[in-house]
């Protein structure tokens, strides 16, 4: 069998186009240009907001150095380089956007909202307007568009190829061991001091003398746990994987026998007892048995990927790229 692929174009353009508008707004005639490709700009408030994208949540405590703040900025500018060669690369072509699509694209941004009119209320608080707007969407829809017709529709996998690929990459295919625990939270305010810390401990000895002692687990979770997804089961969370659970937890759970109970372990939420109720070894799926569908869409986006990186290659020695000097925290 051979599968092609699409990647698609339907996505909720509104993530990608108000934080553009909106910083747009913030930098106002201020907006420098940061690079050019070929005859077209890339501003600083999209730069800027595509940083803020990919900042991680530690960077709004001042906890991202510098260097790491300008390796990001890099690596996004070229991205950006990326995708106008792509969108240049698709008005040569002369790819065809039509407006029913971009009418369409705009009615499923307008759903995250109230009314159409609160969306059009927002757009013109980011100063921007819906001539802009469609502008926005047509170029998203076009470099979508070039690099399914240049790429993705050129590109096949055979029924061969994915159970080769599963032969190569066994240890790929395993369905992981699988835990069943019983849990008990006793919950600290995070922002409490020491004493406070110091009484969930003791709270939780206590309460694991008396299970020690012959109180149910069960009993203990629906009267003392404060974990509100399970206590009303005993605090039987099911069956699980690794991954799923805090890795505080996940550590000690490795080291119990069946039907231990640990002693307490503390989280940024306060302390917890774990009991292993059962234990599932790890099993190798055979070929017949694993999504092959998905494998193909994998293999697919990977030779997806190898011939996007190649495209650009080719366009990036075509055009003429011109980086500006520029600080990203201006």
């Amino acid at each position: 069998m051979i599968k092609k692929i699409n990647i698609g174009f339907s996505f909720t353009l509104i993530l990608i186009l108000l934080p553009i508008f909106c910083q747009a707004a913030f930098f106002g005639e201020n907006d420098k240009t940061v690079a050019y490709v070929n005859d077209a700009e890339i501003k600083a408030s999209t730069l800027a907001m595509e940083i803020n994208k990919q900042l991680p949540l530690q960077s709004y405590h001042s906890r991202v150095s510098p260097e790491k703040i300008d390796k990001i900025s890099s690596q996004v500018l070229e991205s950006l380089i990326d995708d106008e060669l792509l969108y240049q690369f698709a008005r040569k072509l002369k790819v065809e956007i039509k407006s029913e699509e971009v009418d369409q694209n705009l009615k499923d941004m307008q759903k995250d909202y109230a009314s159409e009119k609160a969306f059009w209320q927002k757009i013109k608080k980011s100063k921007s307007s819906k001539k802009k707007l469609k502008k926005q969407i047509e170029r998203i829809l076009a470099i979508q568009k070039v690099k399914q017709h240049e790429i993705f529709d050129k590109i096949s996998v055979t029924k061969t190829e994915v159970e080769n690929y599963y032969n190569e990459n066994r240890d790929k295919f395993v369905k992981p061991p699988q835990f069943n625990l019983q849990h008990i939270l006793i919950s600290v305010n995070p922002g409490a001091m020491n004493v406070g810390w110091q009484a969930g401990l003791d709270k939780t000895l206590n309460l694991r003398a008396a299970i020690d002692n012959g109180l149910e687990f069960s009993k203990a979770a629906l009267d003392f746990s404060a974990d509100s997804s399970s206590f009303e089961k005993g605090g039987d969370i099911g069956w699980f994987h690794l991954g799923q659970l805090l890795p505080e937890l996940e550590a000690v759970m490795q080291t119990l026998e069946l039907n231990e109970l640990s002693q307490p372990i503390q989280t940024i939420y306060g302390f917890h007892l774990i009991k292993l109720l059962g234990k599932k070894p790890k099993i190798q799926l055979q070929f017949s048995e694993i999504d092959q569908e998905k494998l193909e869409k994998k293999l697919i986006e990977k030779h997806g990927e190898i011939k996007t990186k190649e495209l650009l290659t080719s366009l990036r020695k075509e055009a003429h790229i011109r980086i500006v000097d520029y600080q990203h925290s201006k």
